[in-house]
């Protein structure tokens, strides 16, 4: 993806369904292994914030990009093996040496976001994947990491994702487009189906959810890049 967005700089000018088209473009010609960079919340063009991944040779600012985030919460690199299942779906295991973000929670953002809009699906691999020696414990049913499994995780997906959709949300009301609409709609029952009824995010995702139902495809036609 480097041919197209040589810098960190190039993503920030460009929208994320410019982003995403061209991630869809890399991964059907990839074959084996190859680079990635994921970051949970990267901003785009007019401020909008949502997940990032990079497939590819990643050289020069992207190396310098991987060093000034390397112990970044949200954020993970490392390499990606893209592979194709029975059906012919893309699947990509990312076996990260940098970062924190790979745990299942960063795995569900990644696959609700960009990805499940061109019909691929991620996990992270390895030892960095789920925090280690944390996620070995929790799959063995033992340590802190199993003591919270049932519901902390959910929780904090749900607010992640959330948050997501909020930001999509502004990038949608500023640029609509019907891949976007579809995405933010496609991320809102992810979210129903994760979130605790009651809370401030879960009525504001509600409220956006009904504008997008009854006004989405609207809104769309009348002022969205699709219809110039």
């Amino acid at each position: 993806m480097d041919k197209s967005y040589s810098t960190p700089r190039d993503v920030g000018n460009a929208s994320i369904d410019e982003v995403v088209r061209a991630l869809n473009r890399v991964l059907r010609s990839v074959e084996g292994s190859t680079n990635f960079i994921y970051q949970s919340e990267f901003e785009y063009a007019n401020g909008r914030k949502a997940p990032l991944l990079m497939v590819g040779a990643l050289r020069g600012p992207w190396r310098e990009y991987v060093r000034r985030h390397a112990n970044s919460p949200g954020f993970a690199a490392g390499e990606c093996e893209a592979r194709k299942d029975a059906g012919g779906k893309i699947q990509l295991d990312l076996n990260a040496n940098r970062g924190k973000g790979t745990g299942p929670s960063h795995a569900r953002i990644l696959n609700a976001g960009p990805l499940r809009r061109i019909g691929v699906e991620a996990r992270f691999v390895g030892v960095l994947a789920g925090g280690g020696a944390a996620a070995a414990d929790s799959e063995s049913g033992s340590g802190p990491a199993a003591a919270t499994a049932a519901g902390e995780p959910a929780a904090a997906d749900a607010e992640a994702l959330g948050k997501a959709i909020l930001d999509g949300f502004a990038g949608f009301k500023a640029r609509p487009t019907m891949e976007s609409l579809g995405a933010l709609t496609e991320q809102i029952a992810r979210f129903r189906e994760l979130a605790p009824s009651g809370t401030r995010l879960e009525q504001q995702v509600g409220q956006i959810g009904k504008v997008l139902e009854t006004k989405g495809r609207a809104f769309v036609r009348s002022k969205g890049a699709d219809s110039e």
